[in-house]
């Protein structure tokens, strides 16, 4: 599966996460469909990092996300490649 970066954003700041799916829409619509359960979503927060080839977008660390405090998600462009989720 392929991994798709997408826009949380949040009261106080945005952050770029990474989420599994066979296409963008279908990683969308699990990635809203989570955020709207009662319970927190881990996610792994994605960033520009420096690898083995030049920069790519990489896994950062790993986020809890609330329902209560997203306001918006939207699919994210990268400017360099998108490193896979972590195994």
């Amino acid at each position: 599966m392929t991994t798709h970066l997408f826009e949380i954003t949040m009261a106080r700041d945005e952050i770029q996460v990474g989420f599994p799916g066979a296409d963008r829409d279908a990683a969308l619509e699990g990635l809203a469909r989570a955020i709207a359960s009662d319970e927190p979503v881990l996610l792994w927060q994605y960033a520009v990092t420096r690898g083995a080839a030049g920069p790519e977008v990489a896994p950062l660390r790993r986020v809890a996300v609330f329902r209560q405090g997203v306001g918006r998600v939207a699919p994210a462009e990268a400017a360099y490649p998108v490193a896979e989720l972590p195994g």
